[in-house]
């Protein structure tokens, strides 16, 4: 098997596992007087794969959190997470953060006292459904001796994270389970500051049975607990995964369309070996054609089976007129079947005559107008590579020839649902440009 070959296979079926939940590190903070509106801590992230790190915070009942963020980067607030009776209490999380040091940052809306956070990184985290959201219990009451609190974890390999703040003291955790970090305002021993809380985590809890965390021997009085279901990380296993090489008398016309809006097109496949799919648009200004996954027209589509935030693109794809004889030539993942549409979700190889000469990536998000556009190191030419997309949760990651050209981060990132794409776009000269194909991958991740 030629080399490139070789190299290409091994991205596109990679080994099923199944991951397993692990700690990677934790942290904690806490202030016993007035806190002011934000508080910082410093946390050190791990390699380690499918990273999702959560933030345990509480506050005063009436001081919300405006938001939490990890250098910038913000986290998610987990619905059904926040309690007020006691204190304000919410968990937060943050898919794939970066490795090595970095600063938490909470951001409340007015100055707040008495407050602490417990921040936990696992590694094995399922990157697209961290939490399982149906599975959340939360509990508040009064009590004098021992209280309990469980959950009864549904999904094989979930881990589970408890978080509690408690009026008055407490003595030290005596639950089942992996205690995590605590905080108890500077100076309580007996009682003396209105509130203190502890976080505590399982990470191979029974599956089907309840599990007790959270579990006290102090007199309490007023406790506020909620305990989440974190879900583990299944890669390649019962994920979506399309496969098109390209090759026969005909297009399958059940998967793919040949579409454009002005002028006209083809496609011929090539009889010769390794030829794969030709596709050719008239010579006219803006006349087009693109090969997209469904039948839905030109406008979008209705089917976009890979996810934006988790999923990967793979082609074996080049050029077949000079880049000067189109306006754009594109290939990859989006929405709508003119890929360089503003406002269309999409994460896209093309080349732009109209900037330079360079192979260059461009990200989309519907909310965030046109696109990112960045140059790649490689110059445009007629030869076939192989090209590579890997959408994560926070950013876009654009391959030539197994070689990380760009990243992609920020506002343009894309959500929701894409599909695979191709296009070709004329420039009004008297060639008609054209673009082969000969091998497209998808799949979720």
């Amino acid at each position: 098997m030629p080399d490139t070959v070789a190299s290409l296979y091994e991205q596109l079926f990679p080994t099923v596992t199944l991951s397993t939940i692990a700690l990677d590190t934790r942290a904690s903070e806490s202030n016993s007087g007035t806190q002011g509106t934000t508080m910082t801590r410093t946390i050190t992230i791990g390699t380690g794969s499918n990273r999702a790190l959560f933030v345990c915070v509480n506050t005063d009942p009436s001081v919300a959190v405006s938001h939490i963020k990890l250098d910038g980067i913000a986290f998610t607030e987990i619905s059904g997470t926040v309690l007020t009776t006691v204190g304000r209490n919410s968990i937060w999380y943050l898919m794939s953060p970066a490795s090595g040091a970095g600063t938490i940052t909470i951001t409340w809306g007015a100055s707040a006292g008495y407050v602490g956070m417990s921040a936990i990184s696992f590694t094995g985290v399922d990157q697209t459904t961290p939490v399982n959201t149906s599975n959340i219990v939360s509990s508040y009451n009064t009590v004098t001796g021992a209280s309990t609190v469980s959950i009864t974890p549904a999904n094989t390999g979930s881990a589970i994270l408890g978080y509690m703040i408690q009026m008055r003291g407490m003595t030290a955790n005596s639950g089942t389970g992996n205690f995590a970090s605590s905080f108890v305002p500077s100076g309580e021993t007996s009682g003396t500051y209105p509130a203190a809380g502890y976080s505590q985590y399982d990470v191979s809890p029974t599956i089907g049975s309840a599990n007790n965390l959270l579990v006290y021997t102090a007199a309490g009085e007023r406790q506020d607990r909620v305990i989440i279901e974190i879900n583990r990380a299944v890669d390649g296993l019962g994920k979506q995964r399309m496969v098109e090489t390209f090759t026969g008398a005909g297009l399958d016309t059940d998967k793919w369309s040949l579409l454009w809006d002005t002028g006209s097109a083809s496609y011929a496949f090539a009889s010769e070996e390794d030829g794969g799919l030709k596709i050719t648009a008239s010579a006219g200004d803006n006349a087009d054609a693109a090969l997209g996954s469904a039948t839905s027209g030109w406008a979008g589509f209705n089917v976009r089976q890979f996810n934006s935030k988790g999923s990967v693109y793979l082609d074996v794809f080049k050029h077949n007129t000079d880049y000067t004889s189109a306006k754009s030539i594109c290939h990859g993942m989006t929405e709508r079947a003119r890929g360089d549409n503003a406002g269309n979700n999409s994460v896209l190889w093309h080349t732009d005559s109209r900037v330079n000469n360079k192979f260059r990536a461009r990200t989309c998000n519907s909310v965030g107008g046109q696109s990112t556009n960045s140059d790649s190191s490689v110059v445009s030419d007629l030869n076939w590579h192989n090209y590579k997309i890997e959408c994560k949760s926070l950013t876009v990651e654009y391959s030539i020839d197994n070689v990380i050209e760009l990243t992609h981060t920020g506002t343009d990132v894309p959500s929701g649902g894409l599909a695979p794409n191709s296009g070709i776009q004329g420039n009004g000269n008297a060639t008609s440009p054209s673009y082969s194909i000969k091998y497209v991958e998808c799949y979720n991740t």
